[in-house]
């Protein structure tokens, strides 16, 4: 997340537990970086996925965009405020 929220292409590969495969779908997805599938064993494909974010812009733009609609979102401790609101009512 810090990485998007910088703005900054990443290659995602998730080891274990779901929720990594969806962050990693997601990014994807988004044009923001590249999901490698398969765990430790799309380890060999690291370097041309790293080269392929490197050699383009496309990438870039995207997490760059990720990242504009990151911090237009409400900060997360106003959350605590309409908690505690949705807990009196």
């Amino acid at each position: 997340m810090a990485a998007l929220a910088a703005g900054v292409p990443q290659v995602v590969m998730p080891l274990f537990s779901v929720d990594q495969r969806i962050n990693a779908e997601h990014v994807a997805a988004a044009g923001a970086g590249v999901h490698l599938a398969g765990g430790p064993a799309a380890v060999e494909a690291l370097p041309d996925a790293v080269a392929t974010l490197l050699a383009g812009s496309s990438h870039r733009a995207a997490a760059r965009a990720v990242a504009q609609e990151m911090a237009s979102l409400a900060p997360v401790a106003d959350a605590v405020t309409l908690l505690e609101r949705l807990a009196l009512a």
